[in-house]
């Protein structure tokens, strides 16, 4: 026998409909008669996903800076809940007003990137 793909997805082995084994999460896709090697590497060859460009997406641009902003909020909310009874009460209101507004600034530019 001959390994065709090894793989970690059991998809490929169900969809080109050869023998597979599994081990340890790795699909080995295998054929019985080594006359059929040729035939089968073409099935997968015409499977196979397609490598992607690794690029970044446009949208990133502006969603990176979103999702931090989103987490420093939400961080902030949380721990200016924690300390609040032992802030002045303008103090915590500043720290209450920031946290929101890195929130609302964090959701607005995830928007926006999907909009990119």
């Amino acid at each position: 026998m001959k390994d065709l793909l090894q793989t970690h997805t059991v998809s490929y082995a169900q969809s080109l409909r050869l023998a597979y084994m599994s081990f340890a999460g790795r699909v080995r896709v295998s054929v019985v008669h080594d006359e059929d090697y040729d035939r089968a590497m073409e099935v997968v060859r015409r499977f196979e996903k397609s490598r992607g460009s690794g690029a970044v997406p446009a949208s990133w641009r502006w969603q990176r800076p979103g999702v931090w902003a989103g987490g420093v909020g939400f961080v902030l909310l949380m721990v200016s809940g924690a300390v609040a009874e032992d802030l002045t009460p303008p103090l915590r209101y500043v720290l209450h007003a920031t946290a929101v507004g890195l929130l609302a600034t964090g959701i607005a530019l995830v928007l926006v990137g999907l909009r990119r």
